[in-house]
């Protein structure tokens, strides 16, 4: 009787990384090996080789949705946890020594590039991102908060008008109408230049005084996010400085 052929636990050429070597960030898996246990040989960016156990290794290789943007990867990636949601210890930028894969779009950051360190000590991690990932990040953890914090509100019950002091009855429904007037709330985002850049978005289509139809379709997950009616305009005002632009709805 003839054994069926041991299945690969991932395919060869698959990028790959070691979960507790921090000095075997990428490498490609060349061959496999199944006795006595699974072991893969990978090949690391330091053109050495080694046999790795299966459950040593992590798939690189995330292929996202067709139609998914970067903005929602970022944002899908918080919600499952795989990126952080608080604050870092400590942020600096770092001139790269080697290739290293951006924790927030999945793609690869070549030697020389500069790229975002985002310290975190409980538990120890170091987050890589590109500077417009960096952005898309911030955007993102706030959105995913306040979808959280909306999440976990509960609707208020309606209280009782009080009595007036002069007549002891309430007031109508009109005047307290008039009097609270509630202040309705306003959807703001501030986009900057390399957001637009990592969007592939000229600084042309965030041109005031409203947002274009292009625009708006490119940036759509982020004013969902942030509570724009795509229905309605979208105001567009450039900031000072060429820090980007503020859209206001």
């Amino acid at each position: 009787m003839v054994s069926p052929s041991p299945q690969l636990p991932l395919n060869l050429g698959r990028p790959v990384q070691h979960r507790s070597d921090p000095a075997k960030v990428l490498g490609t898996i060349l061959g496999w090996v199944f006795d006595p246990a699974p072991r893969a040989l990978v090949r690391w960016q330091d053109v050495t080789a080694t046999f790795e156990a299966a459950d040593e290794i992590d798939d690189l290789a995330i292929v996202p949705a067709a139609d998914e943007s970067i903005a929602e990867r970022i944002c899908r990636k918080i919600q499952q946890g795989l990126l952080p949601m608080t604050a870092p210890v400590k942020t600096a930028f770092a001139e790269l020594t080697q290739w290293r894969r951006c924790d927030g779009c999945n793609h690869l950051m070549a030697p020389g590039r500069n790229a975002l360190l985002l310290e975190y000590s409980a538990p120890t991690r170091l987050v890589r991102l590109h500077r417009g990932c960096r952005e898309f990040w911030v955007l993102a953890c706030r959105a995913v908060k306040e979808q959280r914090r909306a999440a976990g509100r509960s609707p208020r019950m309606p209280t009782p008008p009080e009595p007036s002091e002069r007549t002891g009855r309430a007031p109508s429904a009109r005047r307290r109408a008039v009097r609270r007037r509630p202040v309705l709330p306003r959807s703001t985002l501030t986009v900057t230049r390399a957001a637009l850049a990592l969007l592939g978005l000229a600084v042309t289509a965030l041109q005031p005084p409203v947002l274009t139809t292009g625009a708006m379709r490119a940036l759509q997950p982020l004013l969902e996010s942030e509570g724009f009616d795509l229905t309605h305009p979208v105001r567009v005002r450039e900031l000072e400085d060429d820090q980007g632009f503020r859209l206001e709805q």
